[in-house]
């Protein structure tokens, strides 16, 4: 279901109050408030819904958001934050119950390319490694069975012959605003988590990272070290928000993150009523 993927998370409007006369005593770990939260449902033949979300932000060295363009956040010449967004373990099938664990990026490692890096047994971990695999301690804490969150299907291709079911982790990194939803029948209460997963039950593939998304960078002085304080706006587009959450109230709880991967407080919203 690979539509889902239109799923859009877009800054509408940024606020930023830099530094210009008086620096602000900030703690370099982002701290949000929360501002306000509420679902549009859309109109006509192609309507989407929008959850549109606004928190305050403050952090002391103003290192908030990623580029558009960027896959890595370099720490040093040797130190990295990958940034993209989905990535495959692999395993020496040599040494399987001692051989260590690695992770790359299913596009850019061909067969021939790890032949070439000196890994030539290193192969993706597939529902047919783990069957035949079943003494190595690492498998045992695979979800079993296949759930569309934990593992996907890979296409055909000249090196790989046929389609596979490949176990896959997000990387937790991809993103720096992360949503969670809770509904409840009413206002009263009691509020559950929601689960977006659900909606696709074990339908192989499915899309990482739900509910969050990326903000772009805030500040002006990226990489001075320079506090900043504003007003993010966040719109969370589907064509199903309405569907699925009609009749019901939710709540939701929303935290990011900085370039150094610092996590900021967890705000919770107002009620939504969704009529």
């Amino acid at each position: 279901m690979r539509w889902i993927r239109n799923f859009g998370a877009i800054l509408i409007l940024v606020w930023i109050v830099g530094a210009c006369l008086k620096q602000p005593e900030l703690s370099i770990i982002p701290q949000i408030t929360f501002q306000s939260a509420t679902l549009v449902k859309g109109a006509g033949s192609a309507a989407t819904d929008t959850i549109i979300l606004t928190i305050g932000f403050a952090d002391g060295d103003g290192d908030l958001g990623y580029g558009p363009d960027e896959t890595a956040i370099y720490k040093s010449s040797t130190d990295s934050i990958n940034l993209n967004p989905a990535f495959y373990f692999l395993y020496d099938s040599t040494k399987p119950a001692t051989s260590p664990w690695y992770q790359v990026n299913q596009s850019n490692f061909t067969p021939a390319i790890l032949a070439s890096l000196g890994f030539p047994q290193l192969h993706y971990v597939d529902l047919a490694a783990v069957r035949k695999n079943k003494n190595v301690v690492a498998f045992d804490t695979l979800p079993s069975p296949p759930t569309c969150k934990s593992w996907t299907t890979t296409p055909t291709s000249t090196q790989q012959q046929k389609a596979d079911t490949i176990y896959t982790q997000n990387n937790p990194n991809a993103n720096n605003i992360f949503m969670n939803i809770y509904t409840a029948p009413n206002a009263a209460g009691p509020f559950t988590y929601y689960d977006p997963y659900i909606l696709f039950g074990n339908q192989i593939p499915c899309p990482n990272n739900v509910f969050d998304g990326r903000y772009p960078v805030l500040s002006s002085n990226l990489g001075n070290n320079s506090p900043i304080q504003g007003t993010l706006t966040w719109k969370y587009i589907s064509p199903l928000l309405y569907y699925i959450f009609q009749g019901k109230t939710i709540r939701l709880t929303v935290y990011i993150t900085d370039r150094a991967l610092h996590k900021s407080n967890v705000v919770t919203s107002n009620d939504i009523v969704i009529n």
